[in-house]
């Protein structure tokens, strides 16, 4: 798996979205598909996203996912 997008067959429930981005913004990791815990540190920096629209749910998607960016972005960078 190193090196190359994972197929996923479908895109994520706002639900999801939030989980995966408030574990990334509070713990500065992800869980990968293959179950291993990446870090991702954020550091002293804003959260900014970049989100495909063509996902079916797409602005459900980028609003969930937007709310959690935003709570951190006051709580941090206000």
């Amino acid at each position: 798996m190193t090196g190359s997008f994972a197929d996923r067959h479908r895109p994520w429930k706002p639900e999801e979205t939030q989980k995966h981005i408030r574990a990334q913004v509070e713990n500065s990791s992800v869980i990968a598909v293959t179950g291993e815990e990446i870090e991702l540190p954020i550091g002293d920096h804003e959260v900014s996203l970049c989100c495909h629209s063509d996902s079916p749910g797409a602005v459900e998607i980028l609003t969930a996912a937007r709310e959690i960016a935003d709570e951190f972005n006051r709580k941090y960078h206000s």
